[in-house]
């Protein structure tokens, strides 16, 4: 069950870096994601903890509680002059978790799909919002950013969402980032910018991650920021 204090934050991520299509036959497929597309999931193992400090000086601990590696199965039937064929896909899927020490819970899972260079990167803090983003070489584009509320005494969510040309948050990618005196290389820096008035006091309305070493900040709408420390 995720805390009432944590407020759900899922990016989903479509990256288009390139994702390997090994054909096995006519009717059968495997999309494996490339090692590029891996590396923007966190490289380390399963039990490292990072460490971030807040604004007031408070350190906190985040442990890599997860990583599962799983591959999903899609069929489709074709009819073609009367006669049927099922197309059988695997699709192969990596989800990590990250559990805070303060209660809060980060997940990131990344899938590939079956159009060539394409894959797909979610992420979720708390699991509130979502993000969609295209990434292309030397470019990166928003594609949709969605805001759930809490589920209310029937256990249902309501969510809404902005896609493509009239979402106004912001992808960034910058080469390197120096944070705390370290440099950070292949960083994605995002700001929430959309469907502001939806989120609560302790909703993340930024944060940036960076190619195999996972989240380096993240910021709440009530001010306070975390930013990662090296012990």
């Amino acid at each position: 069950m995720i805390p009432k204090l944590s407020r759900i934050f899922i990016i989903g991520f479509i990256i288009c870096t390139s994702s390997c299509n090994d054909k096995v036959s006519d009717d059968f497929q495997t999309f494996n994601l490339d090692e590029g597309s891996k590396q923007w999931l966190y490289s380390g193992n399963e039990g490292d903890v990072l460490y971030l400090m807040d604004t007031l000086k408070n350190q906190i601990s985040i442990v890599l509680k997860r990583e599962r590696s799983e591959y999903l199965e899609a069929t489709t039937t074709t009819d073609w002059f009367g006669w049927s064929s099922i197309i059988i896909a695997e699709y192969e899927r990596i989800s990590q978790h990250f559990s805070f020490n303060n209660g809060m819970d980060l997940y990131i899972s990344m899938s590939a799909e079956s159009q060539p260079e394409n894959c797909e990167m979610q992420i979720s803090f708390d699991s509130n919002t979502v993000l969609n983003v295209r990434i292309i070489p030397n470019s990166t584009k928003l594609t949709r950013v969605t805001i759930y509320q809490p589920e209310d005494e029937n256990g249902i969510r309501s969510g809404s969402s902005v896609i493509n040309d009239r979402i106004n948050s912001t992808l960034v990618y910058y080469d390197s980032l120096i944070l705390n005196n370290k440099s950070y290389f292949d960083v994605l820096e995002f700001e929430l910018r959309d469907l502001y008035r939806d989120t609560d006091e302790l909703s993340v309305v930024s944060f940036s991650i960076a190619k195999e070493v996972g989240l380096l900040k993240y910021s709440l709408k009530n001010g306070l920021s975390y930013e990662r420390v090296v012990k």
